[in-house]
């Protein structure tokens, strides 16, 4: 416990003076409908070894910033890790819809396509595919939620190898090289 807790003060003391950075891709005047909320999501199976309920995190880009991130343990316990991570897509699709919606508003302009990135292919079959699994039955309202954006286009589900899923920098311990990796894709310096 000792050696966790003086990691964490190593850590804290590295990073006092990180800050998040914003460039200027494309400025309001300038907003266009090829525009796109591009989100990372990930989760870590049954990692709380007291309730065995997992991590998930996610963030949220949109042109190229990163706009919006969380990390939280979830509500209920995941049976399997295509469970988990179904549900780190379910809880990434609400937040891009409120910045779609957000954005709509804002510049009188419409968002045309999300995109999400996993790195879990079974999540993205349960997704993608109209095919209902006797193991999948306890997650009906999300695999609808997620299939009718699915459907309708404005959605899209993309796999993203493990080495390159910038989301698991909310859900894993990392060592040095991959957690500079990914604050510099989050914009952290």
């Amino acid at each position: 416990m000792w050696s966790f807790g003086k990691r964490i003060l190593r850590y804290l003391k590295q990073t006092m003076n990180d800050s998040l950075t914003f460039t200027s891709q494309i400025t309001s005047n300038q907003f266009n409908t090829t525009s796109k909320l591009v989100g990372f999501c990930d989760a870590s199976w049954a990692d709380d070894k007291s309730d065995r309920r997992s991590t998930y995190g996610y963030c949220v880009y949109f042109n190229g910033n990163c706009v919006s991130w969380t990390s939280r343990k979830q509500e209920s316990v995941a049976l399997s890790t295509c469970e988990a991570e179904f549900i780190a897509i379910a809880k990434l699709l609400q937040e891009l819809l409120f910045f779609k919606q957000l954005l709509n508003e804002m510049f009188d302009q419409s968002i045309t396509s999300m995109i999400i990135y996993t790195d879990n292919q079974s999540a993205i079959n349960l997704s993608s595919h109209s095919i209902n699994h006797i193991r999948s039955k306890h997650i009906d309202i999300k695999l609808h939620f997620i299939r009718d954006h699915i459907k309708s286009k404005s959605l899209q589900l993309q796999f993203i190898d493990s080495q390159h899923q910038t989301a698991d920098i909310f859900t894993k311990p990392l060592n040095r090289d991959k957690l500079n990796q990914h604050k510099f894709k989050l914009n952290l310096f």
